[in-house]
């Protein structure tokens, strides 16, 4: 008989795991016992003890026998069998064998699974044969057969185990259905409603699982805005000097009119202005003549960006001959004429 003692300490368990072998080789490791039987396990390594006849540890190492092994704590995986063992009694009677049921009820697995095995314990399970072999595989369990064993209360003293690994494609989860929107909050301000679902089953072995919660807007009308606009500019130049003539103002839009707000007031104002009457001197002075009058400036249109400015002008056209009653009696009542 020969060991080996396995480092494990790469793998940086946190905890010890449990660990499933097998032994590789160029020649005679398929004869030899004990490959499959775990001892010491610690989450650093663990020891295998081979029995193979006339076997010593240079001859081990010129036919390149070496301890292949997994590792897993994961309860998602992989498992620990219980000491339940049970005498197996073939055709022909009694023979020194026992079984074992393992249940893999607690994995869920969503089909039968690919199941890897060894044998743990605290002595003697190294002389015993078939802890890597899987019978009546299900998705919540198999059956071990071990070969050359003691009884059944031995095995249960000594604390054997099967420790199985199980390898299973990808399952996404399932989930259930939406379900209502919240109730949107009071007010109208835009505010958030959300709906939940909840996971029927877990994803397994890398499956995907979606998202559990949707958000969308609501109120999106938002509150009423009423217009808002600016102060009167100055009032333009009098159209006239005399005579009665008109004169303006205007203002701008600061803020839009938004969701039934209230409606934007008139932009533009204008009045009466110099409403005394033209004298006689006035009128037949040289003062009237055609000419323009450009009233001031509006405010812009616009706070930022491109707007424009307004003005108003004033035409002034004036009689060109002297007043004669008998012949033009209109122009000694209409000396000057307003045009816009």
């Amino acid at each position: 008989m020969i060991y080996v003692d396995v480092e494990t300490v790469n793998s940086r368990y946190p905890v010890m795991p449990r660990y499933v072998t097998s032994i590789h080789g160029e020649r005679d490791h398929w004869r030899a016992e004990g490959a499959h039987s775990i001892y010491n396990p610690e989450a650093d390594g663990f020891r295998v003890y081979l029995l193979f006849p006339s076997i010593t540890p240079k001859l081990a190492e010129k036919n390149k026998w070496t301890i292949a092994w997994v590792g897993s704590f994961s309860d998602a995986y992989s498992g620990t069998g219980s000491t339940d063992w049970h005498d197996f009694k073939g055709t022909k009677g009694a023979v020194s064998a026992l079984y074992t049921d393992v249940s893999t009820a607690h994995n869920h697995f969503h089909g039968v699974p690919t199941y890897v095995t060894s044998v743990t314990g605290q002595s003697h399970h190294w002389s015993v044969s078939g802890g890597g072999s899987v019978y009546a595989p299900k998705k919540d369990g198999f059956r071990v057969y071990l070969n050359k064993a003691q009884s059944k209360y031995f095995a249960k003293q000594k604390n054997w185990r099967v420790n199985y690994i199980a390898f299973q494609s990808a399952l996404d989860c399932k989930l259930s259905a939406w379900s209502e929107w919240s109730e949107c909050a009071a007010g109208c301000h835009v505010a958030k409603q959300e709906r939940i679902r909840t996971v029927k089953r877990k994803a397994y072995n890398g499956g995907h699982c979606f998202s559990l919660k949707q958000a969308r807007p609501c109120n999106m009308n938002g509150c009423p805005q009423d217009c808002a606009v600016s102060m009167w500019g100055k009032w333009a130049v009098c159209s006239r000097t005399c005579g009665g003539g008109q004169q303006s103002r205007a203002r701008v839009v600061l803020k839009p009119r938004k969701f039934m707000g209230k409606q934007c007031p008139r932009l533009s104002d204008r009045r009466t202005c110099h409403t005394k009457p033209c004298s006689a001197s006035a009128q037949g002075s040289a003062d009237c003549r055609d000419r323009n009058i450009f009233g001031a400036w509006s405010e812009c249109t616009r706070l930022c960006g491109s707007g424009f400015r307004y003005r108003y002008r004033e035409h002034i056209m004036c009689r060109s001959v002297p007043c004669s009653c008998p012949a033009f009696p209109l122009a000694c009542f209409l000396p000057c004429l307003l045009a816009w």
